[in-house]
């Protein structure tokens, strides 16, 4: 025991000044310790600050599995069949002094395969960033555009379910609009569909030929002449590709003679197909017109109606690149088939709604003059929206032709979706 006690106090007299270190040490490094806690602090309100904002946008999406199968009538044997599943997000960010945010992306996978290859074919990407844009539109909404990638506004002769690009809005709040985009990347299928159409990829637009210039041009103006007529003249062009413009008629009729909440409906959509491809890279190449007619009747659970497409008798692809082609049914197969056009589709559609369930039917009858062949084409499609946010849809397709230049075939296809 006393050596322990010397020991201790032969310590506290070696160190006799280790109290005062201590406190000359805690308050210089003080003043440093509480200007780095109110930066922390600064971040921490900072960044809660930006969460709650976040907090506040729009989550959305939907999560499912889909499958498509074809079969052919005749000795080609099963085409191609598969399942998936899949998850598609959008987020947009709450708006600040009219800027906002958003995004998307759609992720699948497969689930199984008929034939090696036939997921792959539909699917060319597992997953896709369909939307990441930056927007502005000002208080009453007259005056805004988007950079970056989203779906830009809808005119007949532009295509792709998403664009990279600018798009500029101006409107009146009478509903008079102006939109005008340049593009330079597209992609002209990303879904989960239960059409197949899939994921295909994104693209320059530049790569429709190789002289191809490397931005798009796409214009629409919406002109609602009173409650029930708009007319909206468009304006599509890609150097060395295509200017492809037109206009579409609108208009709906109210029929309260016949029953309440009905009307009359009629679009009109006319094109006109201005080839700009050298003649070195398509010698026969030529400049068409056409147009796509609908007009029938809409009640408050069902509709009908029918119409006509046709395309000139001249050589032109009018779906090259990001150029639409606004075919009426789901396949329609020769209209047009392989850059010949001389064609006409006349087709019935309608719609009837029992509750939750819509089926939308059609049929088409046309004649290909180039190729010297007729088809006829059977739609159903279908929505039904089950209890508690799950969704299904799809759709039975049925196509014959005269010539054996496809063989005939049945399609079905469905998808069952929860969304969030």
């Amino acid at each position: 025991m006393p050596t322990i006690q010397m020991l201790e106090i032969s310590r506290r007299k070696r160190f006799p000044s280790a109290g005062i270190l201590l406190a000359w040490g805690t308050a210089s490094i003080l003043p440093g310790a509480t200007a780095a806690a109110q930066e922390n602090g600064q971040s921490e309100s900072l960044l809660d600050s930006v969460s709650e904002f976040l907090r506040r946008g729009q989550l959305e999406g939907q999560i499912g599995i889909g499958a498509n199968q074809r079969i052919y009538n005749n000795e080609a044997g099963d085409g191609p069949g598969l399942s998936w599943g899949y998850l598609q997000t959008r987020y947009v960010t709450p708006t600040y002094n009219g800027l906002s945010a958003g995004g998307a992306f759609l992720a699948v996978g497969e689930v199984w395969e008929d034939h090696t290859g036939d997921f792959d074919s539909v699917f060319t990407e597992p997953f896709d960033i369909e939307e990441l844009y930056l927007e502005f539109l000002n208080d009453d909404q007259t005056l805004g555009a988007h950079i970056g990638r989203k779906t830009m506004p809808s005119n007949p002769g532009l295509d792709g379910d998403y664009q990279q690009g600018l798009n500029l809005h101006a409107g009146t709040e009478s509903g008079y609009s102006l939109d005008f985009s340049i593009i330079d990347r597209w992609i002209r299928y990303s879904t989960y569909n239960y059409d197949l159409h899939g994921i295909t990829g994104w693209d320059d637009v530049d790569a429709v030929n190789s002289a191809a210039g490397e931005l798009f041009f796409a214009a629409v103006i919406d002109l609602p002449f009173s409650s029930h007529f708009t007319l909206s003249p468009y304006f599509n062009y890609q150097e060395d590709v295509m200017a492809y413009y037109g206009t579409t008629f609108t208009s709906s009729i109210p029929t309260e003679n016949l029953a309440a909440q009905s009307h009359w409906d009629t679009q009109l959509i006319l094109a006109i197909y201005d080839n700009q491809v050298p003649t070195s890279i398509e010698p026969d190449y030529e400049d068409a017109w056409g147009g796509l007619l609908y007009t029938g009747l809409a009640f408050e659970r069902y509709s009908l109606g029918g119409g006509v497409y046709w395309i000139s008798d001249n050589t032109i692809d009018t779906g090259a690149g990001a150029f639409h082609i606004f075919d009426p049914l789901k396949e329609d197969n020769l209209y047009p088939y392989n850059n010949q056009n001389d064609f006409e589709l006349y087709y019935l559609k309608g719609s009837a709604t029992f509750g939750d369930l819509t089926i939308n039917p059609a049929i088409g009858i046309g004649r290909n003059h180039a190729i010297e062949s007729d088809s006829i084409e059977i739609d159903v499609l279908f929505n039904y929206d089950l209890p508690g946010n799950f969704q299904l849809e799809g759709y039975f397709v049925y196509v014959d032709f005269e010539k054996d230049i496809f063989p005939s075939y049945f399609l079905g296809g469905a998808t069952i979706g929860y969304n969030f």
